[in-house]
């Protein structure tokens, strides 16, 4: 019984198949049809070319590095551990989000003017440097379109401009010429010089609809996850145009990079020189007190010819006065980090502990990531509202951090002061004028310390803010790769047998149950 199905099934197949062959004509048409089509595709369609570009993203390095040397003071910074560097690493997700966001396409579009499209009538070809024409306006303007708007321009023999808008119509008989129209004021002008006897289609657009379209067809990936290389890549039937969009994105990238990291080597430098102006005004209220305490007991020049300041005073006093400098820097710090004014602000790495993974480091980074989300954002962002209540928790860490340092330096000082004291009871001879102005002498050399390390430290700032940081260097400059990608004669071909075979099946289908339909009403009637 099962045979017998199985051999019915292979005879009704034959005949279904026979049925087509029979019917070879539609086939023929369909094939005939197709080629024409394929080939108008493939004659009208532009020619599209894939555009590429490499970068690699660098680091925030220190920019001197402690090399300045300052006699004393260079000593200290090291010990401090005192640093211009960055946080370091670079989250290559955050990068690519940044290069493909549309604020940054945004600015490269209105750069360009790529948001007004030039094109011949029926033509599917957009022009670029080749337009007669060129439509200006302000960046408000076009960043206040709402929709898109068409404008129609001829130019006659005579020399003649002739622009119909949606609304009206205007005459001009030479450009540059003012449209005013309903969207803003736009300047319309010859690129490169006066042309005649030409029509021009010219399209204008929002610029953040161009910036959404573009970044839907644009393609940005890392080239390895143990790389911070990113390659870039575009489809245009402009070449010039594809190279422009390329490098153009990534010099705006740049520029706004180096732009954040200034600013903020400016708030570092305002900080500085507050606190190195306060510094100076205690070193000169110690070196008055010195010279009034000289004058006063007709003290002419101190030399440490006193045997009891040995080796071992000497050193005692060292460490003392590297203490006392930690603690008035540490101070600073807890001055500055709990100022009103100063919670968003970077917190100066100014503690030997700095390290990779501490408290004031993680609050660091994490302002930085709170700010690069603001340059896209408003602050009722939720992202931003979710990083203010990170920011809360790790302040936090940061009083403690802080309060832990100064406990501890405090600890060590009392230690270090017992032990000052233990050789100065042994110093009985030693007049009492002679250990006031030690202490005198002290106080100015701590001072000087602390200033000298704020100098340093600002110097170091104002060098950064001297040099052009480029975060995305250029390894492979835009280019256009060899073959075009379009259009493309696999579609053609596809086409030409997708076509061929399912447009005559189904037509044949359609009639046969068309004439199976009429049959059937025929007979009920």
């Amino acid at each position: 019984m099962s045979n017998k199905v199985v051999d019915n099934e292979t005879v009704e197949l034959k005949n279904i198949i026979v049925y087509y062959i029979h019917q070879w004509k539609y086939f023929v048409c369909a094939f005939v049809v197709s080629i024409i089509l394929a080939i108008l595709y493939l004659l009208l369609y532009p020619k599209t070319y894939e555009m590429y570009a490499s970068v690699q993203l660098q680091e925030n390095k220190d920019l001197v590095g402690g090399g300045i040397s300052m006699g004393e003071a260079s000593g200290l910074m090291k010990s401090f551990g005192l640093s211009t560097g960055g946080s370091g690493g670079i989250n290559i997700d955050d990068e690519i989000m940044a290069f493909s966001s549309n604020a940054l396409f945004t600015k490269m579009i209105l750069e360009l003017g790529i948001n007004v499209a030039y094109t011949k009538p029926f033509s599917w070809h957009k022009l670029y440097t080749n337009s007669p024409l060129i439509v200006t306006a302000d960046s408000a303007t076009m960043m206040s379109l709402e929709d898109r708007f068409a404008l129609k321009v001829s130019v006659d023999a005579k020399g003649n401009i002739t622009v119909k808008s949606p609304k009206r119509k205007d005459t001009f008989s030479s450009l540059p010429a003012r449209l005013e129209l309903p969207q803003g004021v736009f300047t319309l002008d010859f690129r490169n010089g006066p042309k005649t006897s030409f029509d021009l289609d010219i399209l204008i657009q929002p610029v953040r609809w161009v910036a959404e379209n573009m970044i839907n067809s644009f393609t940005i990936e890392e080239v390895s996850k143990l790389s911070n290389m990113l390659e870039f890549t575009c489809d245009d039937h402009e070449k010039q145009r594809g190279i422009d969009i390329l490098t153009t994105l990534v010099r705006i990238y740049n520029e706004q990079s180096d732009s954040y990291n200034k600013a903020e080597a400016r708030k570092m430098i305002t900080f500085l020189d507050s606190r190195i102006a306060a510094v100076i005004d205690d070193l000169n209220k110690t070196e008055r007190a010195i010279e009034e305490y000289k004058l006063k007991n007709k003290m002419t020049a101190i030399e440490y010819d006193v045997q009891m300041y040995s080796e071992q005073m000497k050193e005692l006093q060292s460490k003392i006065i590297e203490m006392e400098a930690e603690s008035q820097v540490v101070n600073l710090m807890d001055a500055y980090v709990k100022k009103p004014e100063n919670k968003y602000n970077l917190v100066p790495l100014m503690l030997s502990q700095d390290a990779e993974g501490s408290p004031l480091i993680v609050y660091n980074d994490a302002l930085l990531e709170r700010n690069k989300i603001l340059q896209n954002s408003s602050a009722d962002n939720p992202l931003v509202l979710q990083m203010n209540e990170k920011l809360d928790r790790l302040r936090e860490n940061v009083f403690l951090t802080i309060a832990n340092a100064r406990a501890g330096m405090v600890s060590t000082l009392t230690d270090l002061r017992n032990k000052e004291q233990q050789l100065l009871n042994r110093m009985g001879a030693v007049p009492v004028q002679e250990r006031v102005y030690v202490e005198f002498k002290r106080q100015q050399e701590i001072t000087q310390a602390v200033y000298l390390l704020l100098l340093q430290k600002r110097e170091e700032q104002a060098l950064s803010m001297g040099l052009d940081q480029t975060k995305a260097k250029l390894i492979d400059e835009a280019f256009v790769k060899q073959y075009p990608v379009g259009p493309r004669k696999l579609y053609a071909g596809l086409f030409i047998i997708v076509f061929t075979l399912i447009i005559p099946v189904g037509v044949l289908f359609l009639r046969d149950r068309l004439k199976e339909l009429i049959s059937a009403y025929k007979q009920s009637v």
